[in-house]
């Protein structure tokens, strides 16, 4: 069975590693390298770095036309997308002989879109999990051919959820493709009456006041005006400030603006007997520093 792989973040590189050894992949798709660091240097994708390693044939198009010639060319029989960060067009999506299989990062139908992980941490959500899906051409809408939950800790941050996840999804996507190859896939209909969706995050979304920060360490009442836009319809309290900051760690993160116009970027906090402390900031201009007790307090 010809297996192409459309993917672009690390999670999706991990995940194409594992399932490369029992599947092997025919071809790669991924976005178009990106400058990073200071000088801006043209870098690949995790997943276009690990095909040139692997020496598996890949592009960075993203022109309809190239991708389904390859899909034609390569006589793709299923397609798997994993955190690709581009919509497929429906005519593609019916080139494969099976179609286009999805990896999602939530129970589906709850948290669909772009940001499943982070809007179940601000949600403070104690479960979520990893659907694989049929795609069509709705977003996240397609019949689920396998589901696998995860338990959410209290400590837990977008960076361990997606680690978590990730484990899951592996074993699910691998036998989910073994079904395939013994023509026998077996799916379910969402039920799209519960479904939920979320948006893609900007950098806005990770502000919040000085003076909320501040209330919340001393554990003073929290008022509507002082809640982040993105939690507006959350309690304001502690918890709601706890689950913000490790939702939005590593990105967009969450930041503030001090009395001397500084950004302070806020790495990390945990809840000490139902009080917010902030353990980790990082100022502008300078390194992460364990965040002392008193610093929004004086």
């Amino acid at each position: 069975m010809n297996i192409a792989f459309f993917g672009s973040a690390l999670i999706a590189a991990t995940i194409l590693d594992h399932v490369h050894r029992e599947h092997p992949v025919s071809l790669v798709v991924s976005q178009p390298d990106k400058p990073v660091g200071r000088e801006q240097i043209p870098t690949p994708t995790a997943v276009s770095s690990w095909a040139i390693e692997h020496v598996i044939p890949y592009t960075t198009e993203a022109s309809v036309e190239v991708i389904d010639k390859l899909l034609t060319q390569h006589a793709i029989d299923i397609a798997v997308v994993v955190a690709y960060g581009h919509i497929i067009k429906k005519q593609t999506l019916e080139i494969p002989r099976y179609g286009f299989i999805n990896v999602h990062y939530s129970l589906l139908p709850k948290y669909r879109g772009a940001s499943p992980v982070q809007f179940a941490l601000l949600n403070g959500e104690h479960e979520t999990g990893v659907t694989i899906m049929q795609m069509d051409e709705a977003l996240d809408h397609g019949p689920i051919l396998a589901r696998g939950k995860v338990t959410i800790s209290t400590e837990d941050t977008t960076i361990s959820l997606l680690e978590k996840l990730t484990a899951v999804s592996i074993p699910l996507l691998t036998n989910a493709l073994t079904g395939f190859t013994q023509h026998h896939p077996v799916t379910k209909t969402q039920d799209h009456s519960t479904a939920s969706s979320t948006r893609r995050l900007t950098k806005q979304d990770g502000f919040i006041k000085i003076e909320t920060l501040t209330k919340a360490v001393q554990n003073k009442p929290l008022e509507q005006h002082d809640i982040p836009d993105i939690i507006k319809e959350q309690q304001c309290n502690n918890v709601t400030i706890h689950n913000f900051i490790r939702a939005l760690h590593p990105w967009p993160g969450v930041w503030t603006i001090n009395k001397n116009g500084k950004r302070i970027k806020i790495i990390s906090s945990l809840i000490d007997d139902g009080i917010l402390r902030i353990t980790r900031h990082q100022e502008e201009g300078k390194t992460p520093v364990r965040t002392p007790r008193d610093y929004f307090t004086t």
